[in-house]
């Protein structure tokens, strides 16, 4: 038989991933049920455990979706009975993303150079940034963060920052200085 389970990425060692039970209807010895997890090369099963009495199975090393987002575990059923009859079931651990990823930039530092006679509403500049996460643990908002930001705006969904005032010059300088964009500093030089 097979089951489908989902665990999240960042469970704690120790979670009980599942409980797998098994019934053997024969009396005695015979009917008691231990389990175990065999190796399978399909999949890496060292993370997982499961206790021989309860058929619990836990995890026993951290998970981590971007690395490995499913794994199978073949749990073998062994009565106690002579000779000892088994059976094996599939187990396929899929593994949920969770937001364990910060959003990256590909450069660190940006310098910019703007034409005093730039518009207002021009684009300045397209950040671009990457998270490993999925769905919406993987959308990117971009803020503009700081002092004197007067000058700018970005649109918080396409990460295009734009003039949002008459450049000069002269203050150009002190309203950028300040800037942060998801910790990534950028500075701006006017012609």
């Amino acid at each position: 038989s097979q089951i489908i389970w989902c665990i999240i990425s960042g469970a704690n060692l120790g979670s009980e991933v599942i409980n797998v039970i098994a019934k053997d209807s024969d009396d005695g010895s015979n009917g008691q049920v231990i389990f175990k997890i065999l190796e399978n090369n399909a999949k890496n099963t060292a993370a997982f455990s499961i206790d021989e009495t309860t058929g619990k199975v836990v995890l026993q090393s951290q998970l981590d979706r971007e690395t490995v987002d499913e794994y199978e575990i073949v749990i073998e059923a062994q009565d106690l009975g002579n000779p000892a009859l088994t059976s094996t079931c599939l187990v396929h651990v899929k593994v949920q993303d969770e937001n364990d990823n910060a959003p990256e930039f590909p450069v660190e530092k940006i310098k910019l150079e703007l034409s005093e006679d730039t518009n207002i509403g021009d684009s300045a500049y397209e950040f671009k940034a990457m998270d490993q996460d999925l769905g919406g643990n993987g959308k990117i908002n971009y803020f503009l963060v700081g002092n004197n930001l007067n000058g700018f705006s970005i649109d918080s969904d396409s990460g295009v920052m734009t003039i949002a005032s008459q450049v000069r010059k002269i203050n150009c300088f002190d309203m950028l200085k300040d800037i942060w964009m998801l910790e990534r500093i950028i500075s701006v030089i006017i012609f």
